[in-house]
């Protein structure tokens, strides 16, 4: 039934079921938005949806993307760890949520606007910067804070087959990876996919080149890397080809990489000298944060790009004004954490014994947070997976998955 579609056409259905906007996805693929709009049509028609939601359902019944499937405990009920195709509930039900987004629901209730406008896609919010913000203005509600007495969410993966330092997780084509890392050419050159059928790492063709620390992004057009200890030239892999994307080649100790607005930003520098670079053909540095902040991750949250200092302070950027704005406090420090966009809220993972899950809110601050079930040990990388969120530790010893199902709000007119 897919041979209808054509591959330009089948890329651009993934990454709409992967959460891109038309936006977005031009962006990836370096083509206009006008044309990816007619894409958008031409593959509405052929297979005979009317929205992203559909599309992305779609995507999921044809085996486009392989969403783990894993039997619910026997202590808990089936009806709480899926929502099957028919359920189409525009957020009636709470429940089929994990707590972290219902704490969000009753104020994206209030801002979806007009119901006919807005699909609710199966597909994850993809990484820090790519899906559908659910903005949420109204005045935040106390934090509270819940003990994890549900354990349906989170499911330990094995390690991989040969744990080692600064080991990379990535995704690519709806694949799980591990890549690089270790003190050898061939452990640096090494990939292992997570089969989700046998769930066992199984061997990938390696990588063209030695990869020692590596620094990545992933989303649903494949995989952004650059081997940090060289900060050297930013590669692509779309699941085939590695590509090369940057012609100069990043200068400094890069911290961080990620993507927005279909360019790629890196973080540069020492703990307390940290400064943010962005490609467009060439390097150019952002505006520095205001004096005394000491810069410790960037995020983006759909189409905003967001800085969090070393203490824990949230900051918003204006690229009008080119000038970074106070936007909130996580209420904790910036330590072995970790942060991911979902529902247009952040949530902000820190390890610890145990760990814990704060939701953060632009505009807002923290208004919810979780404690992590004891079997969550390290936060170090977080990479989104299908529907779910990957949380591992820098050796791949210790893999964890978040079963999130979070729902994405995409306008079907988008």
């Amino acid at each position: 039934m897919n041979s209808m579609l054509s591959e330009r056409e089948l890329q651009i259905l993934l990454l709409v079921a992967a959460g891109l906007s038309n936006r977005q996805i031009a962006g990836q693929l370096d083509i206009s938005e006008n044309t990816v709009k007619v894409h958008v049509r031409n593959i509405f028609a052929k297979i005979n949806v009317a929205s992203r939601t559909e599309a992305s359902l779609y995507a999921v019944r044809h085996g486009l993307i392989d969403v783990p499937h894993r039997q619910p405990r026997s202590e808990e009920p089936a009806a709480q760890t899926l929502l099957t195709e028919g359920d189409h509930p525009l957020l009636q039900d709470a429940t089929l949520l994990p707590p972290a987004v219902s704490s969000i629901l009753p104020f994206a209730r209030r801002n979806i606007g007009v119901a006919g406008r807005i699909g609710i896609g199966v597909s994850m919010v993809v990484a820090l910067s790519v899906g559908y913000g659910v903005w949420v203005t109204q005045k935040a509600p106390p934090v509270t804070t819940t003990q994890s007495s549900n354990d349906a969410r989170w499911h330990a993966l094995p390690a991989i087959p040969l744990p080692r330092a600064h080991v990379l997780f990535a995704v690519a084509n709806g694949q799980l990876y591990a890549m690089g890392g270790g003190d050898s050419a061939t452990l640096q050159r090494r990939v292992d996919r997570y089969d989700s059928a046998t769930h066992r790492w199984l061997p990938a063709t390696d990588l063209p080149f030695a990869v020692g620390h590596g620094i990545g992004w992933s989303d649903g057009s494949g995989v952004w890397l650059l081997d940090a200890p060289k900060a050297g030239t930013i590669r692509h892999w779309d699941g085939v080809e590695w590509v090369t994307m940057t012609a100069q080649p990043v200068v400094g100790e890069v911290r961080q990489l990620v993507r927005w607005q279909g360019r790629c930003v890196v973080l540069v520098g020492g703990a307390h000298a940290a400064k943010i670079w962005i490609y467009d053909g060439t390097w150019t540095q952002l505006a520095n944060l205001p004096p005394g902040v000491s810069l410790a991750a960037v995020v983006v949250n759909a189409e905003q790009l967001l800085a969090i200092s070393q203490e824990g302070a949230v900051y918003a950027y204006d690229a009008d004004k080119q000038t970074w704005n106070p936007d909130g406090e996580l209420g904790q420090a910036w330590t072995d954490t970790v942060a991911y966009s979902v529902l247009g809220a952040m949530l902000v993972f820190s390890a610890g014994t145990p760990g814990s899950m704060n939701v953060y809110s632009p505009g807002q601050g923290v208004i919810g947070r979780e404690v992590l079930p004891m079997f969550v040990h390290g936060s170090v990388q977080l990479v989104p997976w299908q529907m779910q969120l990957v949380i591992a530790d820098s050796r791949g010893a210790a893999v964890v998955m978040y079963q999130a199902l979070f729902q994405n709000f995409a306008p079907i007119a988008q």
